[in-house]
């Protein structure tokens, strides 16, 4: 027989651990910033809420769970959405789960002092699955049931990867043009760097000029002729994705 009233103590950490996903956060203006901590990743969100109840699958995308009360009728029952990130922090999928319904009260039972709502189906808090599928009990005045949501891919969904850099401006440098931006949102976190790349005509073919590291948000270009205008773009690295490029910026030397 095991006592399991209380269960046995392994291990005590003064916050939680860093396999778990080590948070910071913080309010600016009407966002919350969050940074979340693991060994092989760093997630940095920018959402409306709060990202607090969170969990990553085998795949490495985060999954945050959030609650909220709906009145309906009588009853106050409490909603769910589950907010799916990749691994540089971006929002790529919403589920707003379905709110719990219950059978409409007669007076009898809103006189009654111990009336609680009886459930046609009312929902459980959402649970994630270690591939990323949702999972909830829902249950009637009959039964209970488990149900799963699988996401799906869909054109009109964001790309995986990091936010575009923005802000490029050129400027003449004693040895050619200089070239400076704003980073990515996920910059630090899943940016590996900045890939520049360079044309000789507005919306020609650019080709790819130099990449820099994360974090650094300049270039010089020594290879601009004097007297000749060149156009450039933009883009953050992370691995094998890419972001969108900058607005396209020119100079001449």
């Amino acid at each position: 027989m095991v006592d399991a009233s209380t269960g046995l103590t392994v291990q005590t950490n003064s916050e939680r651990p860093l396999e778990l996903g080590r948070r910071k956060g913080v309010r600016i203006d009407t966002q919350y910033r969050t940074t979340i901590t693991y060994p092989d990743a760093i997630y940095n969100i920018t959402a409306s809420h709060e990202v607090s109840n969170y969990i990553r699958d085998m795949n490495r995308y985060l999954y945050d769970v959030t609650s909220y009360t709906v009145q309906s009728g009588e009853a106050q029952p409490t909603a769910y959405n589950v907010y799916k990130y990749d691994h540089c922090g971006k929002e790529i999928g919403k589920l707003t789960g379905p709110v719990s319904q219950y059978v409409p009260p007669t007076t009898d039972d809103l006189a009654a002092p111990t009336w609680k709502p009886k459930p046609t189906s009312e929902y459980g808090e959402p649970v994630i699955g270690p591939n990323g599928d949702v999972y909830a009990w829902v249950r009637s005045t009959t039964d209970y049931k488990i149900v799963k949501w699988s996401w799906v891919d869909s054109p009109t969904d964001p790309k995986s990867g990091p936010d575009a850099p923005t802000g490029l401006s050129i400027m003449p440098s004693t040895t050619g043009l200089y070239l400076t931006w704003k980073s990515s949102p996920q910059d630090p976190g899943c940016v590996s760097g900045y890939e520049i790349a360079r044309a000789t005509s507005s919306g020609g073919v650019y080709t790819t000029l130099a990449t820099v590291n994360s974090g650094v948000l300049k270039y010089n270009d020594t290879t601009a002729t004097a007297g000749t205008t060149y156009y450039y773009k933009v883009r953050a690295v992370s691995g094998t994705d890419y972001s969108p490029y900058t607005a396209e910026a020119s100079g001449k030397r």
